[in-house]
């Protein structure tokens, strides 16, 4: 049924001016729910990802007929919906910045846009000695 009506409306959005999204499920191990056949039918595959208990949302590439996948779209969400992140970086630093031990700020390239997002370990006295390796 699923790739039946896949390929029913894809031939449907071939016409001049039409345009054509269809929403799909990701598994638990992260792959696409259903017929491959609908992957590869369709121009693109983006993946629109967050946690629950976060204002934030990232959309990516996994495949694209029309340009780069190696790009990611940052959203928040507002009272109003999804706008665009203004500073993407302040959403993955921690809010009091005062300098404190365990926590560390790594730079890292998501397509063309830099990304700083703060890594924190909490670090504690152990009763046993160093282990071997």
């Amino acid at each position: 049924q699923v790739r039946a009506c896949s390929q029913e409306l894809t031939r449907w959005a071939k016409k001049p001016g039409a345009a054509l999204v269809l929403v799909g499920h990701v598994t638990k191990e992260g792959n696409i729910a259903g017929p491959r056949v609908v992957e590869h039918m369709v121009d693109a595959v983006f993946y629109f990802e967050g946690e629950r208990g976060h204002q934030f949302r990232i959309l990516r590439a996994v495949k694209n007929r029309f340009g780069p996948t190696d790009e990611i779209g940052i959203f928040e969400m507002h009272q109003y919906g999804l706008a665009p992140a203004k500073e993407p970086s302040a959403l993955f630093l921690s809010a009091d910045g005062d300098g404190e031990g365990g926590a560390a700020v790594y730079a890292a390239m998501e397509g063309s846009r830099p990304v700083l997002a703060e890594v924190q370990a909490l670090v504690a006295k152990s009763a046993y000695g160093t282990p071997r390796r």
